[in-house]
């Protein structure tokens, strides 16, 4: 578990090499917020990673194109996680 309680934000996690990733962050332990345009997908795979833990995964869902949302989210994140320690963009 080397990114026991490391704090990380996936932008685009819903699929492809974002999906695993957040699926071997979770392996090593990390705290995750998954975020994506794809619901339902970005919904599924934080699931299925939050049970292979050890590590934690939500799913927020974010539109890279408008700042608003940006914002929103990321400080969504910050509060949920209590602060954040990587991005995977």
């Amino acid at each position: 578990m080397q990114l026991e309680n490391k704090r990380i934000v996936v932008v685009g996690g819903a699929s492809g090499m974002g999906a695993e990733t957040v699926r071997e962050l979770a392996r090593e332990g990390a705290t995750v917020v998954s975020t994506d345009i794809q619901v339902a997908a970005g919904e599924a795979v934080a699931s299925e990673a939050a049970k292979l833990g050890p590590g934690s995964v939500t799913f927020m869902t974010l539109d890279v194109r408008k700042q608003a949302d940006v914002n929103v989210v990321f400080a969504a994140a910050h509060e949920k996680m209590g602060g954040i320690d990587a991005l995977v963009n």
